[in-house]
């Protein structure tokens, strides 16, 4: 007597019936799952820049990570953390390593995604980059890297525009 054989299923695959999920469910599901990915993205790049805020290539990834986050609207919405774990751990790491052009862009990206979107929370942003010394540090990073790095000029004029209307 032999017994059936179960139906091979990957076990990452979880089948679904595909006709009794309704479309905005599976819309509201999916928009769930991307919230939680954000999140967890967004706590180890944090959490990254937190260990091992010495190491110049650790800080650059993780800032461009938090950069490509904060540079789609839809994603930017979904960040968790509170404001000041936002912009200090960037605005930390590009003091660490001011010398270098490749955190300095990571930052500037970052913070020009955070605190120049046109969203509720970039005014709050901003003001905590200019307590944390943003202005000083954007303007020390425009000035050693704008020849080696032509973005980051972009990245510093908007941020430096941004704290100026803001003040």
């Amino acid at each position: 007597q032999t017994l059936p054989t179960p139906p091979l299923v990957h076990p990452l695959v979880i089948p679904s019936p595909p006709h009794q999920l309704s479309i905005n469910s599976r819309r509201a599901a999916n928009q769930a799952t991307t919230a939680r990915l954000v999140q967890c993205a967004e706590s180890a790049l944090l959490g990254v820049i937190a260990a091992q805020p010495n190491s110049a290539a650790v800080c650059a990834e993780a800032c461009g990570g938090l950069g490509q986050l904060a540079s789609v609207t839809s994603l930017r919405d979904l960040l968790s953390h509170p404001q000041p774990q936002l912009v200090t751990a960037p605005l930390h790491a590009l003091t660490l390593h001011a010398g270098q052009h490749e955190v300095a862009a990571a930052v500037c990206w970052a913070l020009r995604g955070l605190c120049t979107a046109r969203d509720g929370r970039s005014a709050d942003r901003l003001a905590l980059l200019l307590q944390g010394g943003g202005r000083e540090a954007l303007m020390r990073a425009q000035k050693l890297h704008t020849r080696v790095c032509p973005p980051l000029r972009i990245f510093c004029t908007e941020l430096l525009s941004a704290l100026e209307r803001e003040t």
